[in-house]
């Protein structure tokens, strides 16, 4: 699943998709019906979904996001409503992640998390169709 080019603004809702990075910011692009396009500067919180992960009580301190969206993919439940009550947002993400860090994991995290994987599922199905081939090592 590839997501360098898919991201985040803060204080705007939904996602978008980088075009290309200009002197002062960058370009985006909205994932949705109208793919409206507009400049950020740097001033602007961008976040890269490639670079987002769930806290997690692993090894590593976290689970990247494009890991938890292809189980949320391979779920055979069905996805709550992001405005669900936040026992049922909690409940759903224990299924999908057993180990995440329920201290520093939010309701409202959740509601982003299955917003944004509604987000993709409608726009991007693509994304999770591709599997990333396997590394081999060349010897």
């Amino acid at each position: 699943m590839n997501l360098t080019n898919i991201a985040a603004v803060a204080g705007k809702p939904g996602l978008y998709r980088v075009i290309k990075p200009t002197r002062t910011g960058v370009i985006l692009e909205s994932i949705d019906e109208k793919r409206t396009r507009f400049a950020v500067g740097m001033n602007s919180r961008v976040s890269v979904l490639k670079e987002v992960a769930i806290y997690a009580y692993n090894a590593e301190g976290s689970v990247p996001l494009a890991d938890v969206f292809r189980s949320m993919h391979q779920w055979q439940g069905e996805i709550p409503s992001p405005n669900a009550p936040a026992q049922e947002l909690t409940a759903f993400l224990a299924e999908i992640l057993p180990d995440f860090d329920r201290e520093k994991v939010y309701a409202s995290d959740i509601k982003k998390l299955i917003t944004w994987f509604n987000i993709l599922s409608k726009h991007e199905p693509d994304l999770f169709l591709a599997e990333e081939a396997p590394k081999t090592i060349d010897e």
